[in-house]
């Protein structure tokens, strides 16, 4: 919508994150790091925690795709809202085991088990990834416990499960004892935080940068260095910016733009200039 204006191929900002803009700073390559250690030395079992928005899901899809790149088995699934069922079906969908609707758990779990001993045999490579782990019921924590006991004995199987950081305290001590390592995303710093913004608009191909560095310090300071909140903000700010025909962001486009997010009242944030308010508030 506003990418012409500033000079862009495309909004770095407006998108679902995805690998291209990934941003390779410090806290998520070190992350990405430990990760494919996890997935390259089985069998380990790994916790990735973090403040919700900081990349846990982007990081999770990245690490499939590079594992199914290089020709090995990586299923990645989403345990929010999953009772032990509905895990242990998706499962069996995901391992191609290809279960009827309505087959009985027991029968599912026998056939993952069965599975699971022809891994063990035939020593295939196998991630799989577990996202949202703290905002799955008992029952779906359950399952995720008793394919840990299961799986005792594959040499080539690895398992990460992500939750968010003030969820963690949630997991089943069962669950959080069996993890060799926990890898744990903060988030970015203003320095970083203004890397992740100048490197999406250069991606997106700027010739020159919208964001003043007052305006970037607002940005951090605004969203708390959350990737996800980073994005939002960056991307309404632009959209106030071109709607006011502004040169430039500064900081007080950017406060402007973190309060409408926060749908607090714009009647009194900037009283010397109103019409600018109007013209993208509404």
């Amino acid at each position: 919508m506003y990418a012409a204006y500033w000079g862009l191929a495309e909004s770095p900002f407006a998108g679902p994150d995805e690998e291209f803009w990934f941003h390779a700073g410090a806290v998520h390559e070190e992350a990405l790091a430990r990760l494919c250690y996890l997935a390259e030395e089985p069998p380990r079992c790994g916790l990735l925690a973090g403040p919700a928005g900081t990349g846990k899901s982007l990081l999770l899809d990245i690490l499939r795709r590079r594992r199914g790149t290089a020709g090995r088995h990586a299923l990645r699934l989403d345990a929010a809202g999953r009772d032990g069922y509905s895990i242990a079906w998706e499962l069996a969908a995901g391992l191609g085991l290809g279960p009827a609707d309505g087959v009985a758990e027991h029968a599912l779990w026998r056939n993952i088990g069965d599975h699971l001993d022809g891994l063990r045999i035939a020593r295939l490579p196998v991630l799989l990834l577990f996202d949202d782990l703290d905002r799955a019921d008992t029952g779906g924590q359950r399952a995720i416990e008793r394919l840990l006991a299961e799986s005792r004995g594959v040499d080539q199987l690895s398992t990460v499960l992500a939750a968010r950081s003030d969820g963690v305290r949630r997991l089943s001590p069962a669950l959080v004892d069996r993890c060799d390592l926990r890898i744990e995303l903060s988030p970015l710093d203003e320095e970083e935080t203004a890397r992740f913004v100048l490197d999406l608009l250069s991606r997106a191909g700027a010739a020159r940068q919208p964001f003043d560095s007052h305006a970037l310090a607002a940005i951090h300071e605004r969203t708390d260095g959350i990737p996800r909140r980073i994005r939002r903000l960056c991307d309404l700010s632009l959209l106030a910016g071109m709607s006011e025909s502004l040169d430039a962001i500064d900081a007080e486009v950017v406060y402007a733009a973190a309060d409408e997010l926060a749908g607090r009242s714009l009647d009194s944030l900037r009283p010397a200039a109103p019409s600018r308010q109007q013209a993208w508030v509404r």
